[in-house]
């Protein structure tokens, strides 16, 4: 079977969105919700041209938003991770510490 540009773009498109609703539900479904219903209505508007350029640049806005979203989770999880760190460090200073009080005292 041959697929037109069009039916291609809105398969890419909607997997996009399906990935974005997987990953990010709470923050974005219902802005991604409104654009892809936004850009379905565009797609029966327009020529193909311009289905091509819209459905580039929600790919993307799309992509940016995702790697974007992707750093911020690793940093959070590696700031959390740094923090566990330190608060082991300092519970086992001051657990020496308190060993050499009561060294110092006997």
């Amino acid at each position: 079977m041959h697929y037109s540009t069009k039916q291609f773009g809105l398969f890419t498109f909607s997997i996009i969105i399906i990935l974005h609703l997987y990953l990010f539900k709470d923050e974005i479904q219902l802005y991604f919700i409104q654009l892809y219903n936004q850009t379905i209505k565009t797609f029966h508007l327009q020529n193909d041209s311009m289905t091509i350029i819209i459905i580039i640049i929600i790919t993307i806005i799309s992509s940016i938003l995702l790697i974007g979203l992707s750093i911020h989770w690793i940093l959070y999880n590696k700031l959390l991770l740094i923090k566990s760190i330190i608060i082991k460090i300092l519970i086992k200073l001051k657990l020496l510490n308190n060993q050499n009080k009561h060294q110092k005292i006997e």
